[in-house]
């Protein structure tokens, strides 16, 4: 059961990173780096979310 959450955790990643890319090669997303405020806090809430459902998905 891991390796289907790793294959489509990896898979989710690739994807948005081929939507971002798509976006800035047609020219419709702007590629200036952005910083969110409290980004660092989004990012380690985002790990710990993933963690949590890898944790829920085992054990269900």
């Amino acid at each position: 059961r891991g390796e289907i959450f790793l294959g489509v955790f990896i898979g989710a990643v690739t994807f948005t990173g081929s939507i971002i890319a798509f976006g800035k090669l047609a020219g419709k997303v702007n590629s200036t780096a952005k910083k969110l405020p409290g980004g660092h806090m989004l990012n380690a809430g985002a790990a710990l979310l993933s963690i949590i459902l890898f944790l829920m998905f085992l054990s269900g």
